[in-house]
């Protein structure tokens, strides 16, 4: 008897939390990223959102966005609330059934009367054991969510494949651009075409020009941020 009610609880309980917890975990792991994306974009273009979304539809998203969340954190919470309260009265029926089963055996004279406490403190034992385990469940769709999102950024391919093997670079040098073209994955046309240009020491030259002009594209050539699509940058 004891075994079966420890059953129902190790196995049963874990698996139905983590079955109604997996949804809402998922949806907190990857919304709290969007969230905090969102929190930022608010903050950093809050005068631009002043004078162009007057009616807040910005705002409105990021309220609408905390909101899931913190239902999904409801959800959660009530889950792991049941599950505690179901782990603790599987153990106060573990307790229960020993003591009632326990209680013939030992006035026939089998177990000792010794014995009998000493069962009922190992149906409690058991479950202190067992408690952990919904909480464990619970925890794993976020954790492996989370997971989800570590690897597909490992994975990810550089921007800039790097040589095998170190290179010493020279205290100076001559940066040169030869026919360097660049275009963004997904982009209807290049961000810079045909660009020549030489830096050498003690020279100074200006980049101009309206923004989405490509002046940040050359910055990150330079400092090797990207490689080009088209032509050369040598040192």
């Amino acid at each position: 008897a004891l075994a079966g009610v420890a059953l129902v609880a190790g196995i049963g309980v874990p698996a139905l939390v983590h079955g109604r917890s997996a949804g809402p975990a998922r949806r907190l792991s990857s919304g709290s990223g969007a969230l905090e994306a969102a929190l930022v974009d608010h903050l950093e273009g809050r005068a631009e959102l002043a004078v162009y979304d007057g009616a807040g539809r910005h705002r409105g998203r990021v309220d609408a966005a905390s909101e899931a969340l913190l239902a999904d954190e409801g959800r959660l919470a009530a889950l792991s609330a049941a599950a505690a309260a179901g782990m603790a009265i599987a153990g106060q029926m573990a307790l229960v059934v020993v003591l009632f089963m326990g209680a013939p055996a030992v006035l026939a004279g089998h177990p000792a009367p010794a014995d009998w406490p000493l069962l009922a403190l190992l149906a409690l034992a058991l479950f202190d054991a067992l408690v952990p385990l919904p909480a464990a469940m619970q925890a794993l769709p976020l954790t492996l969510e989370s997971a989800r999102r570590i690897f597909a950024l490992v994975d990810r391919p550089p921007a800039v494949a790097e040589a095998r093997g170190g290179r010493t670079l020279p205290a100076e040098g001559v940066l040169a651009f030869r026919g360097v073209g660049l275009t963004y994955p997904g982009a209807a046309g290049p961000a810079l075409a045909d660009v020549d240009l030489e830096l050498a020491p003690g020279r100074r030259v200006a980049v101009v020009g309206a923004s989405g002009s490509g002046k940040s594209s050359l910055a990150a050539l330079a400092l090797r941020f990207r490689d080009p699509d088209l032509g050369a940058i040598t040192f």
